[in-house]
């Protein structure tokens, strides 16, 4: 079963469709709301993919076992789960992968301030992306912010850069891989 979405161009812009959503899965089954003919979740079980775009326009990947959609009675995205293997592949503005996300599960509440990740039994949630690569046993992401936060048997990757130039020497010079070891990890971008 496929569901699909197609976002129009605002007005006066040059396409008519901008770029399609996409939910494909063996089986798709919808609730709508007491006494509303309004779609309040969305299943989908066994093979689900979504096809997607992330806040800023990039194109998002996400599979896994099972997906639930649930939404608010105006439409909007209350919550969303992969369950089963989950996995989310984003894509770069250059359209190679920037970062791969995967755990048991993903959960997205609300609009997608906070992305949480969590291991499988006896295994580690995972992020890896071009300049990091993050795995515990759960794994808190906030967008927006750019803030990351782990616990459970952390360990984190720094790669190193190929274009490292400067004079930076030492430890985070970035010309060679740093590997950190804990049971927490917080990380708070610097907000201007």
């Amino acid at each position: 079963a496929r569901l699909g979405h197609r976002d129009r161009e605002p007005a006066g812009g040059g396409r008519v469709f901008r770029r399609t959503q996409e939910i494909a899965a063996e089986e798709l089954a919808g609730r709508t709301f007491l006494n509303m003919n309004r779609l309040h979740a969305l299943e989908a079980r066994r093979g689900c993919s979504l096809d997607a775009f992330s806040a800023d326009g990039r194109p998002v990947r996400v599979g896994s076992g099972e997906m639930l959609f649930v939404f608010d009675k105006w439409g909007g995205l209350r919550e969303y789960r992969a369950v089963g293997r989950a996995q989310l592949v984003e894509h770069g503005p250059d359209r190679r992968v920037a970062r791969t996300i995967s755990g048991e599960s993903l959960l997205i509440e609300g609009s997608g301030e906070m992305l949480l990740v969590t291991a499988p039994a006896g295994g580690e949630a995972r992020l890896d992306s071009t300049d990091s690569e993050i795995t515990a046993q759960v794994i808190e992401l906030f967008p927006g912010s750019q803030n990351i936060f782990a616990a459970g048997g952390v360990k984190l990757l720094l790669k190193a850069r190929e274009e490292s130039g400067g004079s930076a020497v030492g430890f985070f010079s970035g010309r060679q891989p740093v590997m950190a070891v804990s049971g927490r990890l917080s990380y708070e971008r610097e907000s201007d």
